[in-house]
């Protein structure tokens, strides 16, 4: 999906499509992938934090349950919250899917 898309409504998006949406947490950045949000995420839940480590595990077992929340700002897909959730699945199967929901 080129980034001038508009979001495709859809129950499931793989883990490999989520991370190339935007992401509000760093506007600056083409994508999630692209952010330094994602590197931390992954970092932080393979180090000692229980938060994202207890997270990791959870995914790793019943991969994602709670939707991630997506929206479409300026005609680009974004991820409006969820970004721990995609970043982990993503590294652990760019081909899982990953529940999503839409709204601010």
């Amino acid at each position: 999906m080129a980034a001038s898309d508009h979001l495709q409504r859809r129950l499931f998006y793989t883990a490999g499509e989520l991370v190339n949406f935007g992401a509000n947490d760093d506007p600056g950045a083409a994508s999630l992938k692209d952010s330094n949000l994602y590197q931390e995420h992954v970092y932080q839940s393979k180090g000692p934090s229980l938060t994202y480590s207890g997270l990791r595990e959870d995914i790793k077992k019943n991969g994602v349950q709670t939707p991630v929340r997506l929206n479409d700002r300026k005609g680009k897909p974004t991820i409006m919250d969820g970004h721990h959730r995609t970043a982990i699945a993503h590294d652990l199967n760019p081909d899982s899917f990953v529940p999503v929901s839409y709204g601010y």
